[in-house]
């Protein structure tokens, strides 16, 4: 048994199919059902189930995931200490997110503030999420309000409870300081189609304030300012969003942004990494930017 063998074992269990894990290690779909049948038979145990084209893990396999996680770990801790001891770290950063709204403004200002650090920015499926908590060259995982805890690693959290809503001025709610829920329980939200995290956040919103759903429309965010004006649609914003859209909709003449009550709109971000993982240098200067930068908002 080797590393390779490891290695190999991994990513076939990442992607349950042979040929998909084979053109990620860049060998022959052979070469890998090779190496796995002799895995299996040093280890005496079958570690896959075959399940037509593609394989699952079976009980033994998932058992032996555990141990080759940790082992692939324990290889990347000492790749990393060896290069920090010989000052040839690479500096670089491995971020994987399923959502940064929260970070994106803090990602542009550290890339600013530490020039010599690159920050890898990796975006992951929502089924992934808690596999890349335990993937070896990831150094941390950012995602937001909508998911189960994740157990086995250490964590910062975000409490963003700074939230506007863009409105149309000709609606006479624009005339008001501040909004409710329930003021804005009949409207509908405009919402990004590839965030899913952010429907069910609006969702849980509303269900916490003892209100339905709240209707959406789904459109890409460069349609928000038309939306607001011409059909009467709402869209939240929170004070570190930096797209271009907010931009647009702040410097439109006809879009008012009206402030929510902070105890009705709590969202929050997670930024967490394995409790098995040696931080590199630069990974622990990123931690300390963020924990500055958002020491009141820090659970």
């Amino acid at each position: 048994m080797d590393i390779a063998q490891l290695k190999y074992f991994h990513a076939v269990a990442e992607y349950q199919n042979i040929t998909h894990a084979a053109e990620t290690l860049h060998i022959t779909q052979p070469a890998l059902s090779s190496s796995i049948n002799r895995l299996e038979s040093e280890l005496g145990v079958q570690l896959l189930d075959r399940v037509g084209r593609n394989v699952i893990l079976n009980k033994c396999g998932k058992v032996f995931l555990t141990f080759v996680n940790t082992t692939l770990t324990a290889l990347k801790n000492v790749q990393a200490e060896m290069e920090d001891i010989n000052n040839i770290s690479k500096n670089t950063i491995n971020l994987s997110y399923y959502s940064k709204n929260f970070l994106s403004h803090d990602i542009v200002c550290f890339e600013n503030a530490y020039p010599h650090i690159y920050l890898n920015l990796n975006r992951i499926t929502e089924e992934s999420i808690f596999h890349e908590v335990n993937n070896p060259n990831c150094d941390f995982v950012l995602f937001s309000t909508g998911f189960p805890d994740v157990n086995n690693c250490e964590k910062l959290v975000f409490c963003d409870n700074k939230w506007m809503i863009a409105i149309s001025k000709s609606n006479p709610l624009s005339e008001k300081e501040s909004l409710r829920l329930s003021d804005i329980s009949e409207m509908t939200i405009i919402c990004n189609p590839e965030d899913k995290v952010y429907a069910r956040f609006l969702d849980s919103l509303f269900k916490e304030a003892g209100l339905p759903p709240p209707a959406k429309h789904y459109a890409a965010p460069w349609e928000s300012v038309p939306l607001i004006v011409d059909f009467g649609f709402i869209a939240f914003a929170n004070n570190s969003q930096t797209s271009k859209n907010m931009i647009r909709m702040a410097s439109s003449e006809k879009v008012s942004f009206l402030p929510l009550p902070e105890e009705e709109c709590n969202w929050f971000s997670v930024l967490c990494w394995s409790n098995n993982r040696k931080l590199t240098k630069a990974a622990n200067q990123f931690l300390d930017f963020l924990q500055i930068a958002h020491h009141d908002c820090l659970l």
